[in-house]
């Protein structure tokens, strides 16, 4: 068995595996509401650069034995737990559903209605199929939101686009929470229209040169 191979199966292995056990953790539903069970978090790239200066001053300040500067790494923990629960209540508690898609013909891109639904307002949420674009929505707690993500279709019939991504970096960007929600969402695809015949053109000396029917 060669290295080529095994590096093709390994990832491949690990992603069926994710997907089995993303299944299960989160099963396909109609509506879902955000929880500690479906919800996933961990320090963003900023966050992680947060951490490590954090790391390096606590360092210096132990070695050369200065309480100020002690006292600053402590606050700078404490903005970042703070961070931590404020990023995890921006999702918890947010209700969402699949509303509708239209349908197009095969080839076009289609836009999946989601209805967000939430008492309290919520900031900078971003959703998206994966190898799309993202939609980026913010909550007044009023209302309902309504965020259309677009999808590319290719064969006619039932498209089935599956989970979607939805994360969040608010308030401070050095925490990510997200989760891969599939509210079973499904686009009507019709099949792709043909091209007609050219249309007959009259010449500048006013002879017709269309085809006869």
């Amino acid at each position: 068995m060669s290295g080529r191979f095994l590096a093709r199966l390994v990832p491949r292995s690990l992603s069926q595996f994710g997907r089995r056990w993303l299944h299960r953790r989160i099963p396909p539903v109609r509506r879902i509401r955000l929880n500690q069970g479906n919800l996933f978090i961990f320090i963003s790239g900023q966050g992680g650069f947060f951490l490590l200066t954090t790391t390096l001053v606590w360092i210096g300040a132990t070695n050369y034995q200065n309480n100020l500067v002690l006292g600053l790494c402590f606050l700078l923990l404490a903005v970042l737990f703070v961070a931590i629960h404020q990023t995890f209540l921006n999702l918890s508690g947010l209700e969402l559903r699949f509303v509708s898609a239209e349908p197009v013909f095969a080839g076009q891109t289609a836009n999946c209605v989601i209805e967000l639904i939430s008492s309290n307002q919520r900031q900078q949420l971003q959703l998206g199929f994966p190898g799309q674009s993202d939609v980026l929505i913010s909550l007044d707690g009023n209302r309902a939101g309504y965020a259309e993500l677009p999808v590319t279709t290719h064969q006619r019939g039932w498209y089935r686009p599956g989970r979607f991504l939805l994360q969040s970096r608010y308030p401070l960007g050095l925490v990510r929470c997200w989760t891969w929600l599939d509210l079973q969402p499904a686009v009507l695809v019709y099949p792709r229209p043909l091209e007609g015949p050219a249309l007959a053109t009259s010449s500048p000396d006013g002879v017709d040169h269309g085809q006869p029917v």
